[in-house]
This record gives structure tokens, sequence and C-alpha cells, in this order.
């Protein structure tokens, strides 16, 4: 026999009963999986043989929607979990201890949704000392907001932290394998937190779509003009929904493009307002305060390199260049920056230090850096531009791209090459030569220029 527990998230009227506001995102991939009537004899079964049934809700408001299904109605001897302050139902509950004062062997997880607050809890396992509990999470007890996401972290992301298994396979293990019966204790209240959490509203939804934006390289307002194929001055829950799985920002950051959605839509009226959208993306100056512990500037040994990098952003991708900046601090803090103005003065913020400030794009900033780039000071170059504008500078935008081939400097204009670009010069042979002067053909005309 095993010490058994089933962990039941979110299953409540707003995500799994028609008129709840997050159903209409679940209601399809929920139905194709049949969990609702696959999960409640389960929970059943488990429950006749003692094991603990846990429910983790993500609201306790008291209201229709925050409550608990009625096919999965907590029993009298239920463990009820407080609300969670983030994702994973160990956030800013006592499910850690419960479990760890019942030595809890298998855990059966089922629930909304499969791509975040299923996946964050089975990641937290291992970071609560539960080495010894061994998650099973049922296929098809939960749901996404759509069948591809539900799949793919069923498939690629789940298998290898937890086992994965059907409802009638869970079943069978429960007749073969049965719970341990319990003895239950009366419920204490969650311990209290010695230091603040972030408080998890669905508004960090929001906040993670406008990161992902950055990441992407996609400025806010031209996000919204390409969101409203109709014109009409409002985006509706298709156009919103197609756009983010397009550019691969939902199935990258897992964001639960329903919560993001009816978040914006604070009417219910299944449109978002432009303005509204467009405040919503505007850039907070705390998005991107834990965002990880790079170095600091000044931390780490300079690069012994003559040679300037150059840092050039449009103004509607300075929070691109700042968010990727600071991602890689221990790249962009040893090396010698050659910047346009408005660029250089973004980057103080950080405490980067500018070796050469030139002037800004439209005064002639691009012009200058190409100069430093034909007298051979400068290495490499990347260039935050936004493909989705016009920009009156125009022709010295095409120039610096032109003068970057024509002396065969590294030039990076988007979000894969920039990334490639810190890895080959910080870590690569070849890259490391260029940027520290050893390659001796640094600075040579390439074949674009006739001999």
């Amino acid at each position: 026999m095993v010490r058994t527990a089933v962990l039941l998230v979110n299953f409540q009227n707003d995500f799994a009963k028609e008129g709840g506001k997050l159903y209409p995102g679940v209601g399809t991939v929920m139905k194709q999986t049949g969990m609702m009537e696959n999960v409640p004899p389960l929970v059943e079964k488990a429950r006749d043989q003692g094991a603990m049934i846990i429910h983790s809700p993500v609201d306790t408001d008291g209201a229709w929607n925050s409550e608990i299904v009625d096919e999965l109605k907590p029993g009298s001897k239920d463990i009820v979990l407080s609300k969670r302050s983030d994702l994973s139902a160990f956030s800013g509950t006592n499910l850690e201890t419960r479990l760890k004062e019942y030595d809890i062997e298998r855990l059966i997880v089922a629930g909304f949704s499969t791509n975040s607050s299923i996946l964050e809890t089975i990641k937290d396992i291992s970071s609560h000392g539960l080495s010894g509990v061994k998650a099973k999470v049922l296929m098809d007890g939960c749901a996404s907001e759509s069948t591809q996401t539900h799949f793919a972290t069923i498939n690629d992301e789940l298998p290898a932290i937890s086992e994965v298994l059907t409802t009638e396979e869970a079943t069978e293990m429960l007749e073969s394998n049965p719970c341990s019966k319990l003895v239950f204790k009366p419920l204490e209240p969650a311990p209290k937190k010695t230091k603040p959490r972030r408080r998890y509203t669905m508004f960090h939804q929001v906040k993670k779509l406008r990161i992902a934006m950055c990441d992407k390289w996609i400025a806010g307002d031209r996000f919204v003009r390409f969101l409203d194929r109709d014109a009409d001055g409002r985006v509706d829950y298709d156009e919103f929904y197609d756009f983010l799985h397009q550019f691969g920002i939902a199935q990258e950051t897992r964001l639960n493009v329903r919560e993001v959605f009816d978040v914006l839509d604070a009417n219910g009226q299944g449109s978002i307002p432009i303005d509204v959208l467009l405040e919503a993306l505007r850039v907070q100056d705390d998005d991107f305060d834990d965002q990880g512990e790079e170095p600091q500037a000044g931390q780490l040994a300079p690069f012994p390199s003559p040679f300037l990098v150059g840092l050039v952003a449009h103004n509607n991708m300075k929070p691109s260049m700042m968010k990727f900046v600071k991602d890689h601090m221990s790249f962009f803090s040893r090396v010698k920056l050659v910047t346009t103005g408005s660029t250089g003065r973004a980057l103080s913020s950080l405490g980067l230090k500018v070796e050469h400030l030139v002037s800004s794009g439209p005064l002639g900033g691009d012009q200058e850096i190409g100069a430093l780039i034909a007298q051979g000071k400068v290495c490499a170059v990347f260039f935050f531009t936004d493909p989705l504008s016009a920009h009156p500078h125009a022709a010295d935008i095409e120039a610096l791209n032109r003068i970057c081939c024509v002396h065969d400097t590294i030039f990076a204009n988007n979000p894969s090459t920039a990334t490639s670009l810190v890895y080959g010069l910080e870590h690569s042979a070849f890259g490391y030569s260029r940027l520290t002067g050893l390659n001796p053909t640094i600075g040579e005309e390439t074949d674009v220029v006739g001999k």
C-alpha cells in the first residue's frame, strides 16, 4: 500500500462551467479530454481507500466563479488550501507541510491549466524537499486553452519530471497498488510568511506578455496595429490569440492568453479597445526587477579588447534593448560601448559606462558609428531596429547595415542573431579573436567591395 494524495488544481466554476470567465479558453480541451467525467470517479475511489484529497483553488472570494465544482465538492476530511500567491499550488499555501506531515509517497495531480499551474506545481516538488514524492499527472484529467499547448506540455515537458498516465491507468494502479488509509488531523492554518511574496494576480500574465514582447523585439504600438486586422479600433479574442501563437509568444512563455484577454476586457464586451491595450503594453519600471541575478556592471574584469561594441536602438525599441542588455550584463559590462545619445542615457541607468557617445540616430549618430566601423574601431554592432515602422532616417539605417557588410563587421538585428552574437564573442574562438583583436583579418574589406 502507498501513502497517496490527490491534488485537484483550479476545479472551480470559473474554469469548468459555462458562464465562468475562463471557460471559453479551456472548455474545448476540457471536453476533448473528458476530464470532468474522468476525474470524479477516480477521486472517489482514492477517497474510499483512505487517500488525502487536496483542493487548490486560485481564488477563494466566495463568489460562484470561485466555488469548487459540484462534481468534486470537498468531503469532510478533504483539505482545501488557501488562495495561492502564484501559479504553483505550493505558493503561499501549506501544501508542502501537509505532504511531509503525512509522509506522502504518491501524488496524483489533475486540473487547470496543464501548461501553467499543473506544470509549475510539478516543477516545485523537488525544490520543496519532496524527492520521495512520485508525481502522477492525469493526461485526460487536465486541460489548457488549446489542444496544441495541452499536448505539448503533456508530451514534451511533464514526462521529464513526472509520470503521465490516463485516468484508466491510474484507476488500475489504485486497484493493483491501493492507497494506505491515512488518519487525518485537524487542518492547521498556513504558516505565516517571514517575508512578503510577490502577490499573484492575473495582471502578472500581462506583465509576462510585456516582457515576452521585449524579448521578441516587438514594439507595443506595432503589435497593436497588427492585432486590429479589421481596423475597427478594438481587438477581439481571435485576433489576440492568433497573433500571440503566430509569433510563438504564448507557447514559449506558457502565457495564459485567455487570462490576459479577460483582464484587459474588463467590461466583458468580448473585445479590447486599442487605447486600453496600448496602455497595458507600455513597459513599466519594475517589469525586469525579478529577471535574474546577472552580475552588476564593474563586477567582472573587462575583456582585453581595443575595439568598440556598438549598441543602437530605435526609440520604440529601447525597452527591448534594455531587457536584452540586462539579461547579458556579464558581457556588456566588460566591453567598450559606442552608442547613440539617447541609447547611452538609457544604459546609464544600468550602471554601464559608454566609452564613445555619438549623436542620436536622426541627427547622424548612425553615420558616426559607420565612420568608426570604417576606421576599424568597431568589432560588432547590435542594432535594435523595428522592421514594421517607417523612419525618417531610413537611409542612414541602410547605410549602417551596408558599411558593416563592406567592412566585415559582425552585425545583429534580431533576437536570435543578437543572442548568438553575444555567445560567439564571449565563448567561441573565432568570436573572441574578433573581440580582442587577435584575428588579423579584422577590418579588411570583404568581397562586397569590388577589386
